[in-house]
């Protein structure tokens, strides 16, 4: 199980560990001028893997009254999420009609649902004092 990969939700070209599905994945692309070539910069891609409070964190920070573009101060030009561990509406009702086998597994996924409850909580307090500093 350590080693198994999933495709991403938001780009199944790329590949991410089974074990940090629950975590964003944001592509970063950095580029690298050379003195002497600076027409054609030097493009590198990387993927990163933030827990989901951290990158709530980072985005509120992006959007808030004084804003931090967390990407482009890590030395970055763009960022682009390629899986978004919050579960579309119709994996929710699929995964509550599922048939609950063990109880320690029940009570890991009720504890998930109150931590995605407080962070989507969180978020829209964010984004409603920002718009309400406008």
């Amino acid at each position: 199980m350590k080693n198994e990969m999933m495709q991403a939700n938001k780009d199944n070209s790329i590949e991410i560990k089974v074990i940090d599905r629950y975590c964003y994945h944001v592509k970063l692309e950095k580029r690298s001028v050379k003195p002497g070539n600076e027409q054609y910069p030097e493009v590198s891609h990387q993927i990163k893997c933030f827990p989901q409070k951290t990158f709530e964190k980072m985005e509120a920070l992006r959007n808030g009254p004084h804003k931090i573009i967390w990407y482009k101060a890590g030395g970055y030009v763009s960022a682009t999420v390629v899986h978004d561990p919050t579960p579309e509406p119709e994996e929710e009702e699929i995964q509550g009609e599922a048939p609950v086998s063990d109880p320690v597994k029940s009570e890991l996924r009720k504890a998930e649902k109150r931590i995605k409850a407080k962070v989507a909580k969180a978020v829209n307090a964010a984004k409603e004092s920002a718009a309400s500093d406008k």
